[in-house]
């Protein structure tokens, strides 16, 4: 199973600092991982807030990375012409293709 990371779970996975990496660190271990541009984002945008964690923009882009690479975590793509997707792909909003990746229960609490 591939666990689809939210921006709390990306930041308490890949920032020491953070105060739930611990956890996270464990829960994490031996997960198979997917990003995707809105946790990535998300991530930056945190990250780089100077009330939340404080990281320059380069220091969260290579922690963002570091991550990444050591987890070997799949990457969503957001390049989905919309005629990659069936003519049933949205339901109340929602793409398919990220139904496929929520599919699993919710994370645990952290």
């Amino acid at each position: 199973m591939r666990y689809l990371l939210d921006v709390n779970a990306l930041l308490a996975g890949a920032l020491a600092r953070h105060p739930q990496h611990a956890d996270a660190f464990a829960w994490l271990e031996g997960k198979s991982v997917a990003l995707c541009p809105i946790s990535e984002l998300g991530f930056l945008r945190i990250g780089t807030n100077k009330k939340a964690i404080n990281l320059t923009m380069e220091d969260a882009r290579a922690a963002l990375s570091k991550f990444s690479s050591e987890r070997n975590a799949q990457r969503i793509p957001d390049e989905q012409p919309s005629r990659s997707f069936p003519a049933n792909a949205m339901r109340s909003g929602f793409p398919m293709i990220y139904r496929h990746w929520t599919r699993s229960p919710a994370s645990p609490k952290m």
